[in-house]
């Protein structure tokens, strides 16, 4: 877990670092699955019908699957 210094001039950010189950878009919803096969940091593209619940945030950046990244779960984003 990554969290940004408090600054005046820019919005306090809370990142995770997750491992990309699949190819993970940059400003996409990310979530993660708990199915007992992964260890709990492994992050997929949200389904809309499945997995709103386990929204944890969006990709900072395009992350190819089996990488790890950033996920941005607090803090205001622009694009």
């Amino acid at each position: 877990m990554l969290i940004q210094r408090i600054n005046r001039n820019v919005p306090e950010k809370l990142f995770l670092i997750v491992k990309a189950g699949e190819a993970l878009l940059k400003s996409r919803p990310v979530c993660l699955h708990f199915d007992g096969t992964d260890d709990g940091l492994t992050g997929f593209t949200v389904n809309a019908e499945v997995d709103t619940g386990y929204t944890i945030g969006v990709a900072d950046i395009n992350i190819a699957s089996g990488d790890f990244g950033l996920v941005q779960c607090y803090g205001f984003r622009s694009d």
